[in-house]
């Protein structure tokens, strides 16, 4: 039977809930956020993954900023003035502003992510995004073009680039959608030998790039702060022999603690827990850590043993149990070679933990700088310490 919808040339009848069901998913798909989703799968499924999550999160949150609530502040200052008839800009001659205004936010976009050092391939993504809203904006001056599957065409690109983990760069990929209609193809770029070489560099550089920049701008250090808390890995391991070492431990703790260094303390024993110590460090450099503080007494084999088992550079600090500890720390000195501890001297544990920020703060420069301001601090100690010395009078005190 035929609907008589179709042959009377009315268009078919559409229920309430299947209407409501495709005007959520244009919006969920909208064009204003796509280009968030992609970031966030590069973000999340590539070798960029190995960043810290709140790098990771701020490339989102730029993309979103630049690609989602610019174009769409503009979209609505255009509807308040009465320039646009919807937000949807369903009226293809008042399309020509937002996409013009939507080629130079990519732009800006592909420009900033350039500066931070992220790979070529990722900021290339935005200049595609870019000239693909150029090419919409010439075709929206004589035909209306659907907006939504210019950002999918650009969406399964990405896709694409994802599932190859950076085995080519891509040059304007979201030019897809148009290509595609032309005939047109795209060449990617083939894998150089040296890319797996340079993936580690530029992955650093962005890395320090972005950390800096988070330090220096308190809403965005906010943003990322809670995030952090949310799921932190330390950073630094604090092993002691026992609770009793607690006390001289403490003093690491706090300074790592103000700096704002993620830290685990944990108690082992080279003597009665020798599977356990073994474990801990053949481990450690999985788990993300970079520095590992060992304290230990008489005779003290607990930061050489677990120096010997992991590649990461192992601080012991000598504790004075027996012979005020001259026993522990000849012993945590005295290591064959090729099997280093850095020693600082006995019961130091706030030299300990000072030693293991400035190793972590070489490739980060957000802790770089919390370190410098403590360094500044220290100066500004000993020049109170001096106007209060010149207001104790003596006799014959000259200054």
């Amino acid at each position: 039977m035929i609907n008589n919808s179709y042959t009377s040339g009315h268009s078919p009848t559409v229920s309430p809930a299947t209407r409501m069901a495709a005007r959520s998913i244009s919006f969920l798909f909208s064009p204003l956020l796509v280009p968030a989703y992609c970031t966030w799968m590069t973000m999340w499924g590539t070798t960029l993954s190995w960043l810290p999550d709140r790098i990771r999160w701020i490339a989102v949150l730029y993309t979103f900023l630049f690609t989602g609530i610019i174009p769409f502040g503009l979209i609505a200052v255009m509807r308040f003035c009465g320039q646009a008839s919807d937000l949807d800009l369903t009226d293809r001659r008042q399309r020509i502003i937002p996409y013009a205004a939507g080629t130079l936010c990519y732009a800006a976009a592909c420009i900033y992510f350039h500066k931070a050092h992220a790979p070529e391939w990722f900021y290339m993504f935005f200049a595609g995004a870019g000239a693909s809203i150029l090419v919409s904006l010439l075709i929206s001056l004589r035909w209306k073009i659907s907006a939504h599957g210019a950002a999918m065409g650009g969406w399964m690109a990405m896709m694409l680039r994802t599932i190859h983990h950076g085995r080519s760069g891509i040059v304007c990929i979201s030019l897809h959608s148009h290509i595609h209609r032309s005939g047109m193809h795209v060449a990617a770029h083939p894998r150089s030998p040296h890319t797996d070489a340079t993936a580690c560099r530029t992955n650093q550089r962005i890395r320090m790039r972005l950390d800096l920049h988070i330090h220096r701008n308190p809403i965005l250090k906010f943003i990322t702060g809670l995030h952090k808390n949310m799921e932190t890995k330390p950073l630094v391991s604090i092993i002691m022999g026992s609770t009793s070492d607690l006390p001289i431990l403490e003093k690491a703790a706090k300074f790592l603690d103000q700096l704002e260094v993620p830290f685990e303390m944990n108690a082992l024993s080279a003597h009665r827990t020798p599977a356990e110590v073994e474990q801990f460090a053949r481990s450690a450099e999985e788990r993300g850590l970079k520095v590992i503080i060992a304290a230990a007494g008489m005779a003290a084999a607990l930061p050489g043993v677990i120096a010997a088992m992991t590649p990461l550079p192992v601080i012991g600090i000598p504790i004075s149990s027996t012979l005020d500890g001259r026993d522990a720390l000849l012993s945590i000195v005295q290591m064959p070679p090729g099997v280093a501890v850095a020693t600082v001297g006995i019961d130091a544990g706030l030299n300990a933990a000072v030693l293991a920020v400035q190793m972590i703060a070489l490739s980060d420069p957000a802790l770089a700088a919390r370190y410098a301001e403590y360094r500044a601090s220290l100066s500004s100690k000993i020049v109170k310490a001096n106007e209060d010395l010149r207001k104790v009078t003596y006799k014959y005190k000259t200054n």
